[in-house]
């Protein structure tokens, strides 16, 4: 048997004369684990470097490592058993479990159920696995769009708010038809034309203060309404200038 401890202490002579350090731990103590497994299986180790570490614990692996050395010769036997010694702990870790008993959920650290007192049994108890009320996140191209609603509680957790659609409301189909005529019948009376600028812009500036909702293709006929009435005003004012001449 061999387990070399210290920094200070002789090398273990079955090490051989080229010792390799097959792994690194942050504590010694996990370091020491794996000792008493090899030479189990007839493997010579050490531990080098946990003076030090034990020292500064956790800080330990920053200042010096804790490493575990063997004999150059055994380094993939000692690897191996290792890894069947990892992957068997893997398989035997017991997670939150079921009471086949009362249906009671209990954590993974208790072997009986504190409700009944029924011992654990991997054969009848079940895996306990929790449920989850976890939704995707709204992204911008969702079509439904949800407003939160007011609660007069400060201290009220928040809610998921009301379910409504930004539709376009009537009020601006009503404004875009005034408009639309206005401009029309600006052909025939020019001075309207002033009219039809003065309510499409108004109209406009509402909906970009959020006060009127409106859809994307009501907002370009709004605009094309006030570049006609812009453009119709230098004409009007060209075409009298011209009449003024021929009379």
């Amino acid at each position: 048997m061999s387990s070399g401890h210290s920094d200070n202490s002789p090398r273990n002579p079955s090490l051989g004369d080229d010792p390799v350090a097959i792994r690194l731990y942050a504590r010694s103590i996990d370091a020491a684990l794996d000792v008493a497994t090899l030479e189990a299986h007839g493997i010579a180790a050490e531990i080098s470097g946990d003076t030090v570490g034990d020292t500064l614990n956790w800080y330990g692996l920053a200042v010096q490592k804790v490493e575990l050395v063997v004999p150059r010769r055994k380094v993939a036997e000692a690897q191996r058993i290792l890894a069947e010694r990892l992957a068997t702990q893997a398989a035997n870790q017991r997670t939150d479990w079921v009471c086949s008993g009362c249906g009671e959920v209990n954590g993974r650290e208790f072997d009986s159920c504190w409700s009944c007192g029924k011992t654990w049994s991997a054969e009848h108890d079940e895996e306990f696995v929790a449920d989850t009320t976890a939704q995707p996140l709204p992204t911008e191209n969702d079509p439904i769009h949800f407003i939160p609603e007011h609660d007069s509680n400060p201290y009220a957790p928040p809610i998921a708010g009301t379910l409504v659609e930004a539709a376009p409301g009537s009020e601006v189909d009503l404004e875009i038809q005034r408009a639309f005529r206005s401009v029309v019948l600006s052909l025939f009376f020019p001075p309207l034309v002033l009219y039809t600028f003065y309510l499409g812009a108004k109209t406009l500036s509402r909906i970009s203060r959020n006060e009127l909702p409106a859809s994307a293709k009501q907002r370009r006929r709004l605009q094309w309404i006030l570049i006609a009435s812009i453009i119709m005003v230098p004409s009007f004012l060209f075409g009298f200038r011209l009449l003024q001449r021929h009379y």
